[in-house]
């Protein structure tokens, strides 16, 4: 007998967002969360898209209440100090303008505080050590929590787990994307102050030079992270020369306007790296599992999509499982409806960021570099439009980018699936402007 709906591994957003879809939905979800939250995590800058379907899970009231740091664009500037602005308020009319820069420990406790709210059982410190099969198919877990095991059984596992993939691991589903090999190195900076910017206050900071750039990220009002993305190949060529802080504060120097917004601000802990950037799964559903968020597709943080996706497909996931218990529809067709979701809206972002990094991080370079004859049918205004909602989060869309976009084979991720144009933040109602 099955004592849960749903077993969720891993509380982050992917889970947590799973788990407040299932528990809307009268569903029996048990979450287990090998962490005590609130806990640290890197991808701290979000998309008005996440804002969206935060309203669309009635929590984003209690988000605003949280004081996050506001976000209303993106600032792109060069060594030379040249800057390129982009405001979230160009993507037209019935669309959220704004999201939040924020501390993730803190983002993702209040993430999983809605999914206690709203129903969930939530076991922290709850390591998941064994899944339980039987012919095949997963039928529970086995975890171990107070220095006890125990065994948990349920009509489906979700694997949320992030870049652990415990599912994943155990089917060997993943593959390396070799398109973009990056490292991350990063670091919080103390007694931070917004006055010494002098670009809008709350954007994210892109700095960008050939081969790597750097985001500063205000996400609280005296803290700031800092970070540098370089290829892996390229760091372990200088890791024979330097240490990490020292090339950390190396690539600082090469741009002015990212020292200027850091003025007064002292470094708070030692230097941090994120490897094992990019990955992907071709196969995202099997016999009772599901993988979501960053157990299947772990993506570069250019535009701050990682969350927003986490927290997409994790809710995609919740509405699949509610119409496979409610036997609505085939089993395997839902199954394969929900992994063509998934794949539409990690591709369509991995599509943007190949074309964005073939440009060096220029905004409209990127834009000026499709063929005219590609876009006869749309002024330059409206391409730029359509640019700055993908930049927002509009992954699931079809219109004249994303299908430029998607028409490049250089840019193929995953094997060849059938895309599915159903956006999670907005209805096609919603989609029209």
């Amino acid at each position: 007998m099955k004592n849960w709906d749903a077993i969720i591994i891993g509380g982050g957003p992917a889970g947590s967002t799973c788990a407040i879809t299932l528990a809307k939905k009268g569903r029996k979800v048990l979450v287990l969360e090998k962490e005590v939250f609130p806990r640290f995590h890197i991808g701290e800058s979000q998309l008005p898209y996440m804002n969206k379907l935060l309203q669309n899970l009635n929590i984003l009231e209690e988000a605003n209440k949280q004081n996050f740091i506001k976000k209303t664009g993106a600032e792109f500037v060069n060594r030379m100090g040249n800057t390129q602005r982009m405001a979230f308020a160009e993507q037209g009319s019935g669309r959220i303008f704004d999201t939040f820069q924020v501390e993730r420990a803190e983002f993702d406790h209040f993430l999983l505080k809605q999914a206690r709210a709203i129903g969930a059982d939530i076991y922290e410190t709850a390591k998941v050590n064994k899944l339980l099969l039987k012919n095949n198919r997963l039928q529970g877990l086995m975890y171990e929590k107070d220095g006890k095991k125990y065994e948990a059984y349920a009509d489906f596992i979700i694997d949320a787990s992030g870049r652990n993939g415990m599912i994943a691991h155990h089917y060997k589903l993943r593959k390396t994307n070799n398109k973009l090999q990056n490292i991350a190195l990063f670091r919080h900076y103390e007694n931070y102050n917004e006055i010494h910017f002098d670009g809008t206050p709350g954007d994210i900071q892109v700095a960008y030079d050939e081969n790597r750039w750097m985001w500063t990220i205000p996400i609280s009002k005296n803290m700031i992270s800092v970070g540098l993305v370089i290829s892996e190949k390229k760091l372990k060529e200088e890791q024979t020369n330097a240490t990490n802080e020292e090339i950390f504060d190396a690539y600082l120097q090469l741009f002015p306007r990212v020292q200027k917004r850091l003025t007064q601000a002292k470094p708070f802990g030692k230097i941090r790296i994120e490897s094992n950037f990019c990955y992907y799964a071709d196969s995202l559903t099997g016999p009772n599992y599901l993988l979501v968020g960053d157990s299947g597709c772990f993506v570069d943080p250019m535009f701050s999509g990682g969350v927003f996706l986490a927290m997409a497909t994790g809710m995609k996931a919740g509405e699949t499982l509610d119409q496979i218990l409610n036997k609505q529809s085939n089993e395997q067709q839902l199954l394969q409806h929900y992994e063509n979701f998934y794949k539409t809206g990690y591709d369509t972002y991995l599509r943007f960021l190949y074309w964005f990094y073939e440009s060096n991080c220029d905004f409209y370079k990127a834009l000026n570099s499709i063929p005219i004859e590609c876009m006869e049918a749309i002024s330059k205004e409206a391409l730029t439009q359509l640019a700055v909602q993908l930049a927002c989060g509009n992954y699931w869309s079809e219109n004249s980018l994303t299908e430029y976009l998607r028409l490049q084979e250089k840019y193929t991720t995953f094997k060849p699936f059938t895309p599915v144009y159903e956006c999670p933040s907005y209805s096609k109602d919603e989609l029209k402007n």
